[in-house]
């Protein structure tokens, strides 16, 4: 039936941030965290966010730098 909702349960990509190419924010933490990403220009490597109209760098900076103090704080 119809349900209006997706047929398997993904991942919870978070909110938008690169609305370009749909990239959320927690893909974009757990990429920065995962693959040890420290710039913008990296990110955009990894998974296309910043790399269109860039409208998007200035949010991805503020997450490598709240990812970044995340992982001093846990350790």
């Amino acid at each position: 039936m119809l349900s209006g909702q997706p047929v398997g349960k993904g991942a919870d990509t978070g909110p938008t941030v690169c609305s370009c190419f749909g990239v959320g924010r927690n893909t974009i933490c757990a990429a920065i965290r995962e693959q040890g990403l420290k710039t913008a220009a990296e990110i955009a490597a990894c998974l296309k966010a910043g790399g269109n109209c860039g409208s998007c760098v200035p949010e991805l900076k503020k997450l490598l730098v709240d990812t970044e103090l995340a992982r001093l704080s846990a350790a």
